[in-house]
């Protein structure tokens, strides 16, 4: 098996796991809310050697605003391979809008809270070959308390390249990321 997918395969089933050891250890979801949220894709950092930084703070009711910086120091990207380039640019920034929301009717969610299931979307500016590409990216996810100072994030989405003169294929994205409140 490819190390790069056992690394990614784990590090999802680890961020599946760590919720609920946190809940069993009487980690409320809700109770600390921070402003300002700092995260890092260990998911990405891993399996691409993408290093990456996240901050999140509250906008206004339940909705939040993300900046994000990458860089992928060993880039192999080749003009016209079929490599995924979505997901390997050399340098990547990205803004993006995320808004929380509950599954569950019993429980209200805290309007600052930065914890729970979420939907983004997010443009970004990607360096690929030289060139300077313009992103669209669409996630859902779940932000978990691990501890006080400690959270996980988990997402799935969907990522897309716009190209000058067409549209690229989507690209599939997953990323598990842990940070920490400040």
């Amino acid at each position: 098996m490819n190390i790069k997918k056992w690394i990614i395969k784990g590090m999802i089933g680890w961020s599946l796991v760590v919720p609920v050891i946190a809940e069993e250890k009487g980690a409320n979801l809700y109770e600390y809310r921070p402003g300002t949220k700092v995260t890092t894709s260990v998911s990405s950092t891993l399996a691409f050697g993408d290093l990456n930084l996240s901050v999140e703070r509250l906008l206004r009711h339940r909705m939040t605003y993300l900046v994000s910086a990458h860089y992928i120091a060993n880039n192999t990207h080749k003009e016209g391979s079929d490599q995924n380039v979505f997901v390997h640019p050399k340098y990547r920034f990205s803004l993006g809008l995320r808004a929380y929301y509950s599954t569950r009717f019993d429980r209200e969610i805290p309007s600052d809270a930065l914890y729970g299931n979420y939907i983004q979307l997010g443009t970004g500016l990607n360096e690929v070959s030289s060139n300077v590409i313009p992103s669209v990216e669409f996630w859902l996810g779940h932000s978990r308390v691990i501890s006080q100072d400690l959270f996980c994030d988990v997402a799935v989405g969907v990522g897309r390249l716009l190209l000058e003169n067409e549209m690229s294929e989507l690209s599939p994205l997953a990323t598990v990321s842990l940070g920490m409140t400040v």
